[in-house]
């Protein structure tokens, strides 16, 4: 999808790119470009890459996958240009558009793009996000990791890659003081609060180094990627986690600061604490502007290079030349399909379990099986290659982690409406009677296959028209949920 997308984004066909991408206009956002004031938003619009926003939102390798989850897209000035809502309720999963800033239905407060993950004029800015201005930290413009060992430089990459160095090594304190921040930290002075160490420790003589540590522990679980922060805001901005606090300001005649505080309990006054607060910052610490706390984490993009779980392949090919401008572009690394045998733990040891001619094989016999399953109706419950056999037709039944995964790897074929992968993976030996974790049968997940006539098929196979998921509905209402009124025919043609 995201190949065909791309295509045609660069033939110039752009509705076409939304088209393959699965990317809907909602007809609220086709009145707001009718509009007298839609001049800004087709701008918008008009440079927004279906192929990169169904990347983040929707496709894997991903870092931001919600289905039913709405994302607001913001513009380099922080006002939010559209929202896109993911779903997959009555089809493959769908980015649907519509203008400025619409809440989730969710009760989850809607993620948020930043312009460099939608928007094809700003991809380059991912790499000022990385800490890098000509070149992305630890790599050279074409790509090639650079050695640990290099001299240390005062360019904007270098500091990056001495804080990120100093964070993995354990010593956070250091690293924000290395990504050019004056560290205060006023978790141990008495008049904050609590102190975060044990008493004992602090009285034991080594004060400076227990305080070190516990600095470096409330820190770890912040990035200093200094080039976010970089740039002077005109007020503090704070960073809330884990019951700490991060001020960051930027003086006009002095280095920028980090203060390191304890955040009070919710709805708990103190006015002593309040008065404390205004005389340290000014205001009240509720007061100060709130920033996510990734936007001083690695990028998962380059966390993901960094640690070997994401090549250059794996990047969508507008990533890849932000990153690394003068490399060559890899072509995009296919997922693997479903694997059709996989290994799991059985009785203290390791069995593989494989797909073939539709149906699961183990090395066990019909009465070992069998003999499982009455242990589990005596109070036990299945275990190994008996529900690694018995969990892929009955959700109520715990799998093996591997064939959870395989389960997964099959259902995303039907999240992203895939059909001739699907027909690959029965050909190849699926056993077609999985369901989901809502009991849904491949029949109740059809409409998921707009223009593909796998009924025929699966019928054969042997599934019941008439199943039932764990809400109650068959494959026929499904059907009709998702206005799929050919499969309603097809269906109670079949007997449903």
């Amino acid at each position: 999808m995201v190949e065909e997308s791309t295509r045609r984004r660069l033939a110039g066909d752009w509705r076409g790119a939304c088209a393959a991408a699965n990317v809907v206009l909602g007809a609220s956002l086709e009145q707001a470009l009718a509009g007298p004031s839609g001049a800004r938003l087709d701008e918008d619009v008009r440079h927004l890459a279906p192929d990169l926003l169904r990347w983040y939102t929707a496709s894997r390798p991903a870092w931001d996958q919600y289905t039913g989850i709405t994302f607001h897209l913001r513009r380099p000035d922080g006002s939010i240009a559209l929202s896109a809502e993911v779903s997959d309720r009555r089809g493959p999963l769908q980015i649907q558009l519509s203008p400025g800033a619409v809440w989730s239905r969710q009760a989850r407060e809607p993620a948020e793009l930043p312009p460099y993950r939608w928007d094809a004029r700003r991809t380059a800015d991912l790499r000022r996000r990385c800490g890098g201005a000509t070149r992305t930290p630890f790599f050279d413009t074409a790509g090639r990791p650079l050695g640990a060992d290099r001299a240390g430089g005062d360019g904007p990459e270098e500091v990056t890659e001495r804080a990120i160095a100093l964070h993995d090594a354990g010593r956070a304190a250091e690293a924000w003081h290395a990504a050019g921040f004056d560290l205060r930290v006023l978790l141990f002075e008495p008049e904050w609060g609590p102190v975060l160490t044990n008493p004992a420790a602090l009285a034991g003589g080594d004060v400076e180094r227990v305080r070190r540590l516990e600095a470096d522990k409330a820190l770890a679980g912040l990035r200093p990627i200094h080039a976010v922060l970089a740039e002077p805001c005109d007020e503090p901005v704070r960073l809330a986690w884990r019951g700490r606090c991060l001020v960051v300001d930027w003086p006009a005649d002095a280095r920028p600061r980090a203060r390191l505080v304890p955040v009070p309990p919710d709805g708990h006054r103190d006015p002593a604490r309040e008065s404390l607060e205004r005389a340290e910052f000014g205001r009240l610490l509720a007061e100060i502007p709130l920033v996510r706390p990734d936007a001083v984490r690695c990028p998962p993009e380059l966390a993901g290079l960094l640690d070997g779980t994401v090549r250059r392949g794996d990047l969508h090919p507008l990533v890849q030349a932000a990153l690394f401008p003068d490399a060559e572009p890899v072509p995009p690394r296919h997922p693997d399909p479903p694997r059709d045998r996989v290994e799991v733990p059985c009785a203290g040891a390791i069995h593989e379990v494989v797909m073939r001619d539709g149906a699961i094989h183990v090395p066990h016999t019909p009465d070992e099986i069998q003999r499982e399953r009455v242990l589990a109706t005596l109070g036990g419950r299945v275990q190994g290659c008996a529900a690694a056999v018995d969990g892929w037709r009955d959700p109520a039944i715990r799998m093996p982690r591997r064939m959870r995964n395989l389960r997964e790897r099959v259902l995303d074929l039907v999240r992203h409406g895939d059909p001739e992968a699907m027909a690959a993976a029965l050909d190849r030996g699926l056993d077609p009677h999985l369901r989901s974790e809502s009991g849904a049968t491949l029949l109740h997940l059809l409409p998921h296959f707009p223009g593909a006539d796998l009924l025929p098929r699966l019928l054969a196979a042997g599934l019941d028209p008439v199943a039932e998921d764990r809400r109650g509905r068959t494959p026929k209402q499904a059907a009709a949920d998702a206005y799929r009124h050919d499969l309603v025919d097809a269906l109670r043609a079949s007997g449903a």
